[in-house]
């Protein structure tokens, strides 16, 4: 990074925290992606599966203030383009997807490049990078640096989680299946809807399918619900309490109310009484 009086007068520690690009780069290449893409609605279909994210040619700044931790203070940073004596008066444009038709939200710098060489220190640091170690909570990233190692690590392991969570779905027995949709809130009663809703469930999210499966709160949740269901617990909307015949049990928070047995699942494992009352209730749902 060029120092000039007016610019790129950083801390040395914060020098040597931006890596060179041949470290970064795969095949002499640093490749960016857009992080500003919005969704295609257009009432073509081939048209959404041939782009199914949208992205406008966007200015990034090649010109900035970063907090320079090491130094407490504020220092102007940026890629110059015009120099009178040792003062930068210009500032080189970037233009993201300028020398595109459709721009598929991708860009990059080559290794060796003496102009990207410069562009790529200050998109390292730019507020604008996801994982910028000058990051500010008044700028929304808008681009970030492809890793594709590790992008290909998180592909690996979603495909994984996907593989396990469809490996438990081909086990759940009926009942499983039932406390898990219950657990969800789902209001159908027949198993094969339910069953349905399960596996798409799974499949969209299996990560979270996963966790559920494996929770103790599942039944529990499950449980509160079916007990509402056969008015064995009832709720009072207007002062958010939550009974047991004529015993009172809890008042739900306005905050919870989104998830009303979860609420009162909460309440089961840490009042004094709830587990009891839970009892009570497990032993109604059988008919005792």
């Amino acid at each position: 990074m060029l120092k000039f009086k007016n610019l790129n007068n950083i801390s040395e520690d914060l020098m040597k925290s931006i890596p060179s690009m041949d470290s970064v780069a795969i095949n002499g290449e640093v490749v960016f992606e857009m992080l500003n893409g919005h969704k295609n609605n257009d009432m073509d279909s081939s048209e959404r599966e041939r782009n199914p994210v949208l992205y406008g040619k966007t200015q990034i700044d090649t010109f900035m203030r970063i907090r320079d931790p090491k130094l407490n203070q504020t220092v102007p940073i940026g890629v110059p383009m015009a120099v009178e004596g040792d003062t930068v008066t210009s500032y080189r444009p970037f233009l993201a997807g300028q020398h595109t038709d459709v721009f598929k939200g991708k860009f990059s710098l080559m290794a060796g490049n003496a102009i990207d060489e410069e562009l790529f220190e200050i998109f390292w640091l730019s507020p604008q990078r996801e994982g910028s170690p000058c990051a500010d909570q008044r700028v929304k990233p808008i681009f970030r640096i492809v890793n594709y190692k590790e992008d290909t690590k998180k592909s690996i392991g979603k495909i994984e989680t996907l593989r396990e969570a469809l490996e438990v779905l081909k086990g759940l027995k009926e009942d499983q299946i039932r406390q898990i949709a219950a657990s969800q809130n789902y209001g159908e009663t027949d198993i094969d809807a339910l069953t349905a809703r399960v596996s798409e469930f799974a499949k969209s999210f299996p990560e979270k399918f996963l966790v559920i499966h494996k929770s103790p709160d599942t039944a529990i949740k499950a449980n509160i619900k079916f007990a509402f269901d056969k008015q064995i617990l009832s709720f009072d909307h207007q002062t958010r309490k939550v009974s047991s015949g004529d015993s009172e049990l809890m008042t739900v928070k306005k905050e919870d109310m989104a998830d009303l047995n979860g609420a009162v699942t909460k309440w089961v494992n840490e009042s004094k009484n709830g587990k009891s009352v839970y009892e009570g209730i497990l032993k109604q749902l059988n008919g005792e």
